[in-house]
């Protein structure tokens, strides 16, 4: 499964939303894919030197952890080249930032050494078309024995 706890991992079990969507479909087998909003905050955190890493730790290890997590690499100058406009989060306004490249190479620096953490899987999105990162994953999925 990706972005979810796998079924038998009994470990992480949480009781199921309250509209009840995810949780049953992943009590069924469903793979689901998420955006890693908890990875990203994880990244914007570390860069606060008021948030050590053991109490982000302890934070974390009680959400569901996915069985694969893949981090699409890509440096932040090619970001900026592709897309002109960002967000004030995306700028790091409220991390104290004001430059986008500078922030995003600050994310992506922690985003690479949580990686090694956790044991994500890194695809590098440089130069390539959406078209060619996914069959990228698509291949990857297959080749530890998910079903597409």
């Amino acid at each position: 499964m990706i972005g979810g706890v796998g079924i038998n991992d009994e470990s992480n079990k949480m009781s199921p939303a309250p509209n009840g969507i995810i949780s049953p479909k992943i009590q069924n087998g469903v793979s689901l894919i998420y955006d890693g909003w908890t990875e990203k905050w994880s990244a914007r955190a570390l860069l606060r030197p008021v948030v050590p890493r053991s109490l982000l730790s302890e934070i974390i290890c009680t959400l569901r952890h996915p069985d694969l997590t893949f981090l699409l690499d890509i440096a932040p100058e090619e970001v900026q080249y592709r897309r002109s406009k960002f967000t004030q989060t995306e700028n790091g306004k409220f991390d104290g930032f004001d430059d986008f490249v500078s922030y995003q190479t600050q994310i992506r620096s922690t985003l690479l050494d949580l990686t090694s953490y956790y044991g994500w899987t890194v695809i590098s999105a440089s130069d390539k078309k959406p078209e060619v990162v996914t069959e990228e994953m698509i291949s990857m999925l297959i080749d530890k024995g998910f079903e597409i």
